[in-house]
């Protein structure tokens, strides 16, 4: 049985990588998409991270909300791991594309930021969630002011994707 799994995950690396380069774009194709990246993908994800821990003070009193169970810290913990996958995606070629070295150094904060955000989710740790959900905003507004035009051109409307501002 072992070595049919082993032969079934050689099998499918060999085959899955067969397709890798047309997956690729060409030198010449234009630029994914960020601004619709940022919109469908990113911006969720991290919302979803952050919303997790949050300390509101209302009409009614002052209020914690935390994740309470285990399927509500693999939630958080999912949607850091998300925005880690993004940021990953975000320093390929089909992203960075037209873009300077600050692209790829965001691109890799986010990609740190999101790792620490996993991991304190991971360990359940409120209080670290909370000051490291400070950091991966941090990150995220740094790399919006440098290539966002206006907070506007993040909301869904169909506008394109600023040009690099360096």
């Amino acid at each position: 049985m072992k070595k049919r799994l082993i032969a079934l995950a050689f099998w499918m690396t060999f085959v899955g990588g067969c397709d890798r380069k047309t997956d690729q774009p060409s030198a010449d194709a234009p630029p994914a998409d960020v601004h619709k990246l940022m919109v469908e993908k990113v911006d969720p994800s991290a919302k979803s991270y952050w919303n997790a821990v949050q300390y509101v003070s209302d009409e009614t009193g002052n209020h914690e909300i935390r994740p309470r169970n285990d399927a509500e810290w693999t939630r958080t913990r999912e949607a850091a791991e998300r925005v880690g996958q993004y940021a990953a995606l975000l320093r390929t070629p089909a992203y960075a594309k037209g873009r300077g070295q600050d692209w790829q150094e965001f691109a890799q904060g986010l990609s740190d930021a999101a790792g620490l955000a996993a991991h304190t989710a991971a360990a359940k740790n409120v209080n670290e969630v909370l000051e490291v959900g400070g950091a991966l905003y941090n990150v995220c507004s740094a790399c919006h002011q440098a290539y966002m035009k206006s907070p506007a051109s993040l909301a869904p409307t169909g506008t394109k994707e600023p040009e690099n501002a360096s």
